[in-house]
């Protein structure tokens, strides 16, 4: 028996789904028993893999379950247009990033902190970094330090360390994601700032 069967009443295991053209849906639409006596309209809607449905409701006439219907392949559709426009997106994006290229990662909770890389080597979409010293000097406030990148500079052991990533484009340009909860994009040429010593660090 199809898995997905399994997540339906007996009533609805004998049903042939329906499989809109075009789509990855597949709805099973039956007739079950109400409590309040007669049938009652039933449909279930899965997508992809899934063996989870969407969503499986009892409907008050059979108006109302075509409509959910024809909703969930209107929806389903829209999502599966936009989904094949963002692969389209990524195979023709091409950046710009060249060796000797600075970038700069700004990221923290409850304060800030500035990382800069330099890109040694670049191949395709993908990028080698290297982690580089940052000179910090106080800025126009007591909490805050402005940082400039040191070129050349990398950070010795562990941290300077090279590592490639794969360049991503995105609405403010290309950007690398260095770790899990910080990125790195190009360095505009201009101080960055980050929480003074004695304000976080």
């Amino acid at each position: 028996m199809n898995a997905r069967k399994f997540s339906l009443p007996a009533a609805a295991r004998d049903v042939e789904p329906i499989i809109p053209a075009g789509s990855d849906l597949e709805i099973y639409a039956w007739e079950s028993d109400s409590e309040l006596g007669g049938q009652a309209p039933c449909a279930a809607a899965f997508a992809g893999q899934s063996a989870k449905p969407l969503w499986r409701f009892r409907f008050p006439t059979a108006e109302a379950r075509q409509r959910k219907i024809d909703e969930t392949v209107s929806q389903r559709g829209a999502h599966a247009a936009r989904k094949a426009q963002r692969a389209t997106e990524r195979r023709a994006f091409q950046h710009d990033f060249k060796v000797g290229d600075v970038l700069v990662s700004s990221w923290g909770y409850e304060q800030t902190n500035v990382d800069f890389y330099e890109i040694v080597s670049c191949s395709g979409s993908m990028v080698t970094l290297r982690q580089i010293a940052g000179e910090c000097s106080p800025g126009d406030c007591a909490q805050a330090d402005r940082v400039l990148p040191r070129p050349g500079a990398f950070l010795a052991g562990e941290r300077g360390a090279p590592f490639r990533r794969r360049v991503c484009g995105g609405s403010h340009g290309s950007y690398v994601a260095i770790k899990s909860y910080s990125s790195a994009s190009k360095w505009n040429g201009r101080p960055q700032y980050q929480t003074a010593s004695g304000w976080g660090h």
